[in-house]
């Protein structure tokens, strides 16, 4: 996560802004739960109908905060 952001920032993704924790790296985390939701695991070509997150550690740690961040902010963009 934080070397795709990293490297976005390299390339003058974030048009010169300081990164920072929100948006840039739970956007990053975001987009990637949902391009990994959409890989067939199956060998076949077909989507998957579902992605099931696991987020682990102890709600309340500073180190998970922005995880949580991330999947409130994916709850919000995907309606449920």
């Amino acid at each position: 996560i934080y070397s795709a952001v990293i490297e976005k920032e390299r390339k003058g993704a974030y048009l010169g802004k300081t990164v920072q924790m929100i948006p840039h790296i739970s956007g990053e985390i975001v987009d990637t739960i949902v391009r990994m939701g959409q890989v067939p695991t199956d060998g076949s070509s077909v989507k998957p109908q579902i992605c099931l997150i696991e987020l682990g550690g102890t709600v309340g740690d500073i180190e998970s905060m922005i995880f949580l961040e991330a999947l409130r902010t994916l709850r919000y963009q995907v309606g449920h």
